[in-house]
């Protein structure tokens, strides 16, 4: 494992081979592909923003007001699971070659090792 590499390298490294591929391959898998990257950038930023959305909506207790977000969610589970099986076949080809990576290996064994320390610091 490269000692040297910093734990904001390793996630640099797992954003740059395993994160951004996945997630623009995903999104061409629909049929949308950014024109350019100020683009790319956008749908990264809007991706993030749902994915908190997401999560502030998940805090909220079971008998309060059906979402929008809800719904959106519902919709598009149904619409994934029609394409499941296809993508989880790609996604583990693609887990298989990243695992091959030495670069990946090391970066995944320098941040785990950083979200282990976080984990212990935080209990």
């Amino acid at each position: 494992m490269a000692e040297t590499q910093s734990y904001q390298g390793a996630y640099e490294t797992l954003v740059q081979k395993a994160y951004l591929p996945s997630f623009f391959t995903k999104l061409a898998s629909y049929g949308i592909q950014p024109a350019n990257d100020d683009e790319a950038a956008q749908m990264l930023a809007l991706a993030a923003k749902l994915r908190r959305a997401e999560l502030a909506d998940g805090v909220k207790q079971a008998g309060q007001r059906y979402s929008v977000l809800t719904e959106v969610h519902n919709d598009l589970d149904r619409i994934m699971g029609q394409e499941k099986v296809a993508a989880d076949t790609g996604l583990m080809q693609a887990a298989g070659q990243l695992a091959q990576d030495q670069e990946m290996h090391d970066a995944a064994l320098v941040y785990q090792d950083y979200l282990n320390q976080v984990a212990s610091a935080a209990q």
